[in-house]
């Protein structure tokens, strides 16, 4: 996503990551040269709060897709890091305005079901039209 940083600042939005509770794994990220601001939300309050949901144990381990994404990954030497906070934590990526609105929400089926950053230009274009 970093090479849509432009863009997507352009549109007037920026990108947080957050994440579970893996302080280590986002010292990590920032002194890699993370170009964005970093989150972390040990009680997964905001993946409830925009309807993220969670995973059952038969849904992790029997998610086809999920281990397809994990193989595709590891053969392309993009290999997930260790799972820092619960199994059962699905992803998510929402756009949300400062005022909390939730405008778009991609809710993750399973470990790393992220949508890709063109979806979310989309969306961002779209709501940047609207306040035109």
């Amino acid at each position: 996503m970093a090479f849509a940083r432009t863009e997507i600042e352009g549109l007037g939005a920026t990108v947080i990551g957050v994440g579970p509770k893996a302080p280590q794994q986002a010292a990590k990220l920032v002194a890699s040269g993370y170009p964005y601001s970093l989150l972390l939300d040990p009680d997964y309050n905001l993946g409830t709060a925009i309807g993220v949901g969670r995973q059952s144990l038969a849904g992790y381990l029997f998610n086809l897709r999920a281990w397809a994404r994990w193989l595709w990954s590891f053969l392309t030497n993009r290999r997930q890091g260790k799972i820092t906070g619960h199994y059962s934590n699905l992803p998510g990526t929402a756009i949300v305005d400062t005022s909390g609105d939730v405008h778009w929400v991609h809710r993750g089926t399973g470990l790393g079901d992220h949508p890709p950053v063109e979806r979310i230009l989309r969306h961002l274009r779209s709501i940047a039209s609207e306040g035109e």
